[in-house]
């Protein structure tokens, strides 16, 4: 998890997004990659701070390809 918070790609984020992204490294360490890639993990009580999925996703990270885009990296980051 250290890598991806050290990671260029993850300092590029804005603070927004860095939270909703560090939300969803604490969900990593619970549950595993395959709830990383369910959106729907956005509708999970911890992101209720955010808005939830649809604010999240579009207001956030303006869209979902940017969102997906934004899982994509965690997890490269993450096998490297």
């Amino acid at each position: 998890i250290k890598q991806v918070k050290n990671s260029d790609e993850y300092k590029k984020l804005n603070d927004s997004q860095q939270e909703v992204t560090d939300e969803l490294l604490n969900a990593y360490k619970n549950k595993g990659v395959v709830e990383l890639e369910n959106i729907k993990l956005l509708d999970l009580s911890n992101f209720n701070q955010f808005g939830g999925l649809v604010p999240i996703v579009n207001s956030i990270f303006g869209g979902k390809t940017n969102y997906l885009e934004t899982i994509k990296m965690i997890k490269d980051e993450l096998y490297k």
